[in-house]
Parts: structure tokens; sequence; C-alpha cells
């Protein structure tokens, strides 16, 4: 079963020098629940996987294959 979490983020991600290198003040850390979620989910699926938005880019081909999306 494929399960994915999807957290978005304040504004896109921006592929710039600037986010390989700094913190910027738009990133979120992950919440805890939706980590913890998937690590609990992962024990008994093998395809799990979380998606920050504020973090990197969301691969939507993967969220439409996906048979359960949980978006906090």
């Amino acid at each position: 079963m494929k399960i994915r979490f999807i957290e978005p983020g304040n504004r896109p991600c921006k592929k710039t020098i600037q986010n390989r290198f700094i913190y910027d003040k738009y990133i979120r850390t992950p919440s805890n629940g939706m980590i913890t979620l998937a690590t609990i989910l992962n024990m008994e699926y093998d395809d799990v996987y979380c998606y920050g938005e504020s973090i990197s880019e969301i691969v939507w081909e993967d969220i439409y294959d996906a048979d359960i999306v949980f978006i906090t």
C-alpha cells in the first residue's frame, strides 16, 4: 500500500543558492505528529513518504498514485 503525507508550507519552496545554505525564516520543520504517524505506518507498510512543502517540492505524480494521502 502506498501512503503519502503532505504538510502545506507557508510559501512554496523556491530553489535558490540561499535556501541551500541558510535556514530561511519561511521554512518550518515538519510536525511531530506527521512524522510519528509515518514512522508507525512504516513498520507495517513499505511505501510511506512525507512531503513538507516549505522544505521541498511535492512530486504530484507520486501523490496521484498513492492509495492513501494524509494532509496535515
